[in-house]
């Protein structure tokens, strides 16, 4: 097992469709106890107790993460319950607010700083001093593809998905030392309930059904599928896992080989 007896702490987790549900699932089968945390909370039972069925200890709390309180209440709660911290996977985000650059107010720029950067940041400052003193941790962050490839209309979202693995190389180099190691995943057309909403606006923008705008982004990249959450999930307990010891400060792709960036 790549997680045996690790806590591993997850955002982003209330959708049973959604990259950190399946996350949450594949470091139990991997070994993990988890901490699972989402500002929504009506799936969060139905989570648990599947990860307790794989034999595995978990928790569910509800944070909205963009409030630095909440954040440390779920460190805290996990050190309570767990005693220790070995993973932490920030995956809750938003890409709601987005529009036209010159249309975009202050307030979706805020929108997706809050939620998409800052509550990263708050997470990664909560959990790495416990980290430090065990002797080390892998952090894996949920960035996207638009960070590295962006395209029209979705400026907040790729500015606070850059900044994020700004931030995650940032700690990569800061707490080498510590033996922490700190990775971005880059998520393309990855079939979650934020992916299909991507295509349902591009539906709209381009007055096409939405079954078109569906095909549109299979047919962006050379596998020409979309992704499962399950895949995206297996390179986050990857990164996760010990098989990566000699990774960090890296942001790997997993978008089927996305045209654009070809």
């Amino acid at each position: 097992m790549l997680l045996k007896d690790k806590v591993a702490i997850i955002t982003g987790c209330n959708s049973e469709i959604g990259m950190g549900w399946a996350a949450a699932i594949k470091c139990a089968e991997q070994g993990a106890d988890v901490v699972v945390c989402d500002y929504r909370t009506d799936q969060l039972d139905q989570l648990t107790a599947r990860i307790d069925a794989l034999g595995h200890r978990a928790i569910w709390l509800r944070a909205d993460i963009s409030d630095q309180a909440q954040v440390e209440r779920v460190v805290d709660k996990a050190i309570e319950t767990f005693g220790h911290i070995d993973v932490l996977i920030n995956n809750a985000g938003i890409a709601s607010d987005n529009g036209p650059f010159l249309e975009c107010s202050e307030e979706m720029l805020d929108r997706n700083i809050a939620v998409n950067f800052k509550g990263a940041w708050y997470f990664c400052q909560a959990v790495i001093p416990h980290m430090r003193k065990q002797g080390g941790g892998a952090i894996v962050n949920n960035a996207s593809l638009n960070a590295t490839r962006p395209v029209a209309g979705w400026a907040p979202y790729t500015t606070s998905k850059m900044a994020l693995i700004g931030m995650s190389k940032s700690i990569a180099y800061e707490f080498g030392v510590d033996n922490i190691r700190s990775n971005c995943i880059a998520p393309g057309p990855i079939r979650t309930e934020l992916g299909l909403g991507g295509s349902r606006r591009v539906a709209e923008e381009l007055d096409i059904p939405f079954d078109e705008a569906v095909k549109l982004a299979e047919h962006a990249n050379v596998l020409g599928r979309w992704g499962s959450p399950g895949e995206a999930a297996d390179l986050m307990v990857y990164l996760a896992s010990d098989m990566a010891s000699f990774v960090t400060g890296s942001t790997i792709d997993v978008g089927g080989g996305f045209v654009a960036g070809l």
